[in-house]
């Protein structure tokens, strides 16, 4: 992958930007709130179709602004740069009638010509790996912070998987829904025969899709597992093995932390390739039928991997409990760069690497480990925000080129 251009137009801070990328280290420098982050954001959106830092789409358009737009070219070989891709999204907010400061946004993908009204056909184009300060919480976070980073691997690299995810989710919307029906209804002792028969279709679809699903992220986390184990062995000198643990809920306890990293019940693993597709079907519809006074008094699905969890373990401690900032650092780099190497291995070729100031957050140990990485991948582009280059070591510079960002406006430095 290869990134030649990108075009903004009232996104974020950005009025109107068109900026050329070069191959290899492209450096991004600014003091803080200059725009750097949104530079990056805007790459990752058209890349992903999601942004990591907005609640609602609207936030992307600039203020007092109606309407905005992202635009890139990119080659997809590195090697042959004769086939030109093109990419852009348009954002257009209108009011909603009868409704004060309510607003509809429409948005228009355009891929290579063909157009498109939702952002869900992006996945797959562009492809990017980022590593931001936000990804500190895939060692520190909430479950769901690992659920989206391994969903949305997945979805980049396998299509069909993206599919598979959308229908299960949309499956436990209309389960959850029949189980707030029910609830209000009397509960379980008051069941009709529809009622009945829809919870019996509704919960065998949700534990098909679900245990598809599982079994997908079992497969992904069992390519990673040498990968992450090698990098975490290099970065911390062989002092902290990690081990990775799947969770599924099983208790009565709130399913969104697992307490007891121990309870064989709940997870998954170590042999995770001998749990079939057909065993995670049935363990989910155990869990259905035993969990099911709880589901209609809470009115929502409580098992599936919607409420699953990932624990990363240090010296068989779980890492968010237990784990150091060092620590959980050092983790964090070892499951970027190895998801690097994953999706390189995918593509056949490096994806573009996008780094958000992530340098303040490691020490020096962890900056060089990360660096020469970079360094390494030769025929990887990576972009790289920071304020200053002070910390840089010289030989991390080679070749690299400067871009300076000041209130929205980029312009390319010759030297630094």
């Amino acid at each position: 992958m290869l990134l030649k251009n990108l075009k903004l137009h009232n996104f974020r801070n950005y009025n109107e930007q068109d900026i050329e990328f070069k191959p290899g280290l492209n450096i991004i420098l600014g003091e803080n709130a200059q725009g750097k982050s949104n530079l990056l954001e805007a790459i990752e959106y058209i890349s992903t179709g999601k942004s990591y830092r907005a609640t609602h789409d609207t936030e992307l358009i600039s203020r007092s602004k109606n309407q905005a737009s992202i635009a890139v070219q990119y080659f997809i070989d590195w090697d042959n740069r004769s086939n030109l891709q093109n990419i852009s999204i348009d954002f257009k907010t209108t009011p909603v009638e009868g409704k004060t400061k309510s607003l509809k946004l429409e948005k228009k993908v355009k891929i290579n010509g063909a157009t498109y009204s939702t952002t869900r056909n992006l996945k797959g184009s562009l492809c990017v790996v980022s590593f931001k300060s936000e990804d500190l919480n895939l060692a520190r976070g909430g479950p769901k912070y690992r659920r989206d980073w391994i969903d949305n691997l997945l979805s980049s690299i396998d299509l069909g998987y993206r599919e598979t995810s959308n229908r299960y989710a949309k499956c436990i919307t209309q389960r959850n829904r029949l189980l707030k029906n029910i609830a209000e209804k009397g509960g379980r002792y008051n069941l009709s025969d529809s009622d009945k028969e829809q919870l019996r279709v509704w919960s065998r679809q949700a534990a098909s899709l679900g245990a598809k699903v599982t079994k997908e992220r079992l497969k992904l986390l069992d390519q990673m597992r040498p990968l992450i184990e090698s990098y975490q062995e290099k970065i911390s000198g062989k002092n902290e093995p990690i081990t990775v643990r799947y969770f599924q809920t099983s208790t009565e306890e709130d399913p969104e932390s697992p307490q007891n990293i121990d309870q064989q019940d709940d997870q998954l693993g170590p042999n995770w390739n001998e749990t079939s597709e057909s065993e995670l079907e049935s363990r989910l519809m155990s869990l259905y039928k035993s969990r099911f006074n709880e589901e209609l008094a809470r009115k929502q699905t409580l098992s599936g991997p919607h409420r699953d969890d990932i624990v990363f373990c240090l010296n068989d401690l779980p890492a968010k409990n237990y784990g150091s900032q060092g620590q959980t650092r050092t983790l964090v780099l070892s499951l970027k760069i190895a998801e690097l190497d994953l999706v390189s291995d995918h593509l056949h070729e490096p994806p573009i690497l996008l780094l958000d100031d992530v340098l303040a957050e490691l020490d020096l140990n962890r900056q060089n480990f990360l660096m020469q990485e970079v360094a390494n991948r030769k025929d990887m582009q990576t972009v790289i925000t920071t304020t200053h280059i002070d910390a840089f070591q010289k030989n991390w510079l080679n070749g690299a080129s400067f871009y300076e960002v000041s209130g929205g406006f980029i312009k390319e430095k010759i030297s630094c």
